[in-house]
């Protein structure tokens, strides 16, 4: 667990949670740690009876025993590395992160204290209590916008004093400068969030009096410049001798470029509803660089480390997104920007990742995650080249094109129900779920958990999906059926995960939104079992 997975998550301290501490401080957290463990190890049948004994630790824990910071870590750990739901009414990671939370507000972890330590004891007692603390913040965030719901963590002293705290006290670990970088990412998006939805008279509180324009490229530029800093933080402070502290340090660019992926796409789809124009060349060019971002870091980085086998779902629930991203650049609405050869090159690109998740140093066995996405994308890509390559012999003689309109001009042919965009969310910022860098990434390994910088896998999800395009007419935009992208019925099957039904409803792809989580009630509604 030390070795390969808390790399993801920096929520324990090897110094003080050694395994009898653990054992006699918290037997649910030792459970959790086992079961979690277990799935890599050379005994892996016995994960499933390991998790089975958690899950019954983690509602015993509700009514019995006391509350303590261990408790919290252990939820922490439920929420980020459970096993995967097959319907998202299933999924307990949200669950799981509010009862850390809760608990962790109970024992008065969110309290600033100016208390100096008098003993080793002490100063990692202290330094425990405010990383718990920082990742409940970092989760909050992330799974909050990842479902669509209302967050319940502020932005507290403990949070703001984070880039002076990791490093104030000789105990810190070295994995907290990761944690608070995620931190810092977390409420730059969290802003961003903020000032989209600050209209309180709308439905979802979306402000359609904003320049998204500007706004979308101002916050591009600020991830930019939190990138660069703590870049700088990691080269000055990150331990380059410490083999996970090099690791943690690849994921930065990971999640700083699906961040810029997702704020970017919001822009795109209000300019994809009005009819896209020249002008708009620099969201498509800024998106395609960012989900190409995304890409690299996992083919070129992550996987050639060692540790991605170990990851949280969340970081390949990213990588498939970005995929996904990438092939809704080539519908026909956005071909004032194709220039020749990118088809190709976004297909190389995809292709390099389905190869990266399927292989034995990656995927664990046919149901781990990566090797589920693996084939996903495999059975996608080969789909979409059929359909691109009979459009293409489909065309008139002269190789003359039908005009295509963008969604902004086909008003009054056919309007999208609410249903059909259920889903379409951009909530992939939770880090999300699961997160290295200290908090859940923006999204996780069941998909609604998020990808944790630290936590785990999920960078911040952000709440401007299939929600906001349902419940907001205005925003609503129009399309053709014969334009909607790739149809992915039957690709997925009844047993595969939640994440991996969602990205394969064909209604997802008749915009430019990332297709990542999006509220409970919304998921349940796109994922209802056709009767």
């Amino acid at each position: 667990f030390y070795t390969r997975v808390n790399p993801f998550i920096g929520v324990l301290d090897p110094l003080l949670h050694t395994p009898s501490s653990t054992f006699s401080r918290c037997p649910f957290l030792f459970t959790v740690v086992c079961a979690i463990a277990l799935r890599y190890s050379d005994k892996p049948e016995a994960y499933p009876i390991a998790m089975h004994f958690a899950k019954s630790a983690a509602a015993n824990a509700l009514v019995d025993g006391w509350k303590s910071a261990e408790l919290c870590q252990a939820y922490i750990l439920m929420s980020i590395y459970g096993v995967p739901a097959r319907r998202w009414e299933e999924d307990r990671a949200w669950l799981y992160t509010g009862l850390a939370i809760r608990i962790a507000t109970d024992l008065n972890l969110h309290m600033w204290s100016a208390k100096r330590p008098r003993s080793d004891a002490e100063a990692r007692e202290m330094i425990n209590r405010t990383r718990i603390w920082m990742i409940c913040f970092n989760l909050d965030k992330s799974t909050a916008t990842q479902f669509g719901k209302p967050s319940t963590v502020r932005e507290d002293r403990i949070i703001r004093d984070g880039p002076e705290w990791y490093n104030r006290l000789p105990q810190n670990d070295p994995f907290d400068v990761h944690l608070v970088a995620y931190s810092t990412l977390m409420r730059l998006l969290t802003r961003f969030n903020t000032e989209i939805f600050s209209d309180p008279s709308a439905p979802t509180g979306l402000n359609r009096a904003v320049d998204l324009r500007e706004i979308a490229l101002r916050y591009d530029a600020e991830l930019t410049r939190v990138f660069d800093e703590w870049s700088a933080r990691f080269r000055r402070d990150s331990d380059p001798n410490n083999p996970a502290a090099v690791f943690r340090c690849k994921l930065l660019p990971f999640y700083v470029s699906y961040s810029r992926l997702v704020v970017l796409s919001f822009a795109f789809q209000q300019a994809f509803q009005r009819g896209l124009q020249p002008s708009d060349d620099v969201f498509f060019h800024k998106s395609m660089d960012a989900a190409k971002g995304v890409v690299t870091v996992l083919v070129e980085s992550l996987a050639p480390s060692g540790y991605l086998r170990f990851a949280p779902d969340g970081h390949f629930v990213f990588g498939a997104f970005a995929s996904a991203f990438l092939l809704k650049l080539l519908r026909p609405e956005c071909k004032l920007f194709i220039r020749p050869g990118l088809e190709q090159e976004i297909y190389d690109t995809i292709e390099r990742l389905v190869a990266t998740f399927g292989a034995p140093s990656i995927a664990i066995d046919e149901r781990h995650t990566p090797k589920l996405y693996s084939d996903f994308l495999g059975r996608l890509l080969a789909k979409h080249r059929r359909d691109a390559a009979q459009a293409a012999r489909a065309r008139p003689p002269g190789g003359a094109q039908p005009p295509v309109q963008s969604a902004g001009a086909h008003r009054g042919t056919a309007q999208l129900s609410p249903g059909a965009l259920s889903g379409t969310s951009p909530g992939a910022l939770s880090g999300t779920s699961p997160g290295a860098l200290g908090g859940t990434s923006p999204l996780s390994h069941s998909g609604s958990s998020p990808i944790p910088f630290n936590g785990d896998a999920a960078l911040p999800t952000l709440q401007f999906g299939a929600d906001v395009l349902a419940s907001d007419p205005s925003f609503a935009f129009t399309f053709q059926s014969a334009l909607v992208g790739p149809e992915t019925v039957g690709l997925v099957g009844d047993d595969d995960p939640a994440t991996l039904k969602a990205l394969s409803n064909p209604d997802w792809w008749s915009n430019m939104m990332m297709p990542g989580c999006v509220s409970a009630h919304a998921r349940s509604r796109a994922l209802r079992p056709r009767r």
